[in-house]
C-alpha cells in the first residue's frame, strides 16, 4: 500500500457553479436581455440543460479529497527481495525491527523486537 493525494470527485464544486451560472442567466432574463423569440427559446433551452446537468450531479455519489490508501500489487516480500543492503535496512527502521544478537551459547541466540517474525527456517551461526 501506498499512500497517496485523492482530489474527490467534485461534484458539489460543480454543482455550485452550474447553480451561480444558472442564477446568472435568470437574472439576465429577469433584466431584459432575452426578450426575442430567439433568445427566449435558447433560454429555455440552456435553463433546461444546466436543470438536467446539475440534476445528474447531485445524483452522483461525491467523495470528498483527501489522502487515500491504494495497493501497489507488491507485498513487503517483494520490496525486501528486490532491495539492496541499503534499502533492507530502511526497511527494518520503518517497521521499527530491532535484533539483538547474542553470544554463542546464549539462549536465546537472537531477540527480535518490533514486529512479529518467524525466525523457523533461519539458522542463527555464528
Amino acid at each position: 500500500m501506498r499512500k497517496v493525494y485523492d482530489p474527490g470527485t467534485g461534484h458539489a464544486t460543480q454543482v455550485a457553479e452550474l447553480t451561480a451560472t444558472r442564477t446568472r442567466l435568470r437574472e439576465d432574463r429577469q433584466a431584459g436581455l432575452y426578450d426575442g423569440p430567439e433568445d427566449a427559446e435558447w433560454y429555455r433551452i440552456e435553463y433546461r440543460r444546466l436543470g438536467e446537468e446539475i440534476a445528474a450531479l447531485k445524483a452522483l455519489p461525491e467523495r470528498k479529497p483527501g489522502m487515500r490508501m491504494v495497493p501497489t500489487g507488491r507485498t513487503i516480500a517483494h520490496e525486501w527481495d528486490a532491495g539492496d543492503s541499503v534499502k533492507r535496512r530502511e526497511m527494518l527502521a520503518e517497521f521499527e525491527v530491532r535484533v539483538v544478537l547474542h553470544p554463542t551459547g546464549h539462549d536465546p541466540r537472537a531477540a527480535i523486537t518490533g514486529m512479529e517474525i518467524s525466525t523457523d527456517g533461519i539458522e542463527l551461526t555464528g
